[in-house]
Order: C-alpha cells, then sequence, then structure tokens
C-alpha cells in the first residue's frame, strides 16, 4: 500500500499588542533601560523568524 503525504498548511494566528512604539511621541522608551534602544528593531526581527506567509498576525496597540 502507497503512503499519502498530508501536504495541508498549518495556519497560526499571532495577536501581540502593547508593543510601546512610540517613533513619533517624543516619548522615548530608552528612558526605562538600555534594553530598550531599538526594541522595535529586534520586535520586528523576531516576527520575521517566527511567522510564514501561511500565518495571521494580529496587532493591537
Amino acid at each position: 500500500m502507497e503512503s499519502v503525504k498530508d501536504e495541508r498548511q498549518v495556519m497560526k494566528i499571532f495577536l501581540i499588542g502593547d508593543l510601546h512604539l512610540s517613533l513619533s511621541s517624543g516619548k522615548p522608551m530608552d528612558v526605562f533601560g538600555d534594553h530598550w534602544n531599538d526594541h522595535h528593531h529586534l520586535i520586528e526581527k523576531n516576527l520575521k523568524e517566527l511567522i510564514t506567509e501561511n500565518d495571521l498576525l494580529l496587532p493591537r496597540e
């Protein structure tokens, strides 16, 4: 008997919020410590590594 490979794609759903994106408000987050410097770049990098084209990202603020 020949085996059949299941090629369905799984969609993951991500809801992410409270990102503290204050890029234009004049209230930078780095006042709370150096680990906040450019934190938006780290968020972007991690999301690009985690989320695929089959996934859904729902950003909330």
